[in-house]
């Protein structure tokens, strides 16, 4: 199976690169989130709100994240997904049939 970046298909040697890539903005935020409820301390900001969908990708492309790799990425992502603002907004509506 092919896989795609940015509308590109790239060979399995780019994606384990990119992927590595990945991993390594979770190593950071990892350690971020080390002593702290959110991304800028103890407080909700929009930090939290910008970084937090796409982190929650990753699963969706293949890269799992790991509690005991990333207990701390692993605690906010279920803290901030579970704040009702966010909560709601990831809930996808029905399909609507169209007009026929």
């Amino acid at each position: 199976m092919s896989q795609v970046y940015d509308g590109t298909v790239v060979s399995d040697d780019e994606a384990a690169h990119l992927a590595s890539q990945l991993y390594q903005r979770l190593d950071h935020l990892e350690r971020a989130l080390d002593g702290h409820a959110f991304l800028v301390g103890d407080r909700f900001s929009i930090a939290d709100i910008s970084v937090l969908p796409r982190v929650a990708m990753y699963p969706m492309v293949q890269l799992p994240i790991e509690d005991g790799r990333y207990p701390n990425v692993s605690r906010w992502l279920t803290e901030v997904g579970e704040r009702p603002a966010f909560a709601q907004s990831v809930i996808v509506p029905p399909a609507r049939e169209s007009p026929t």
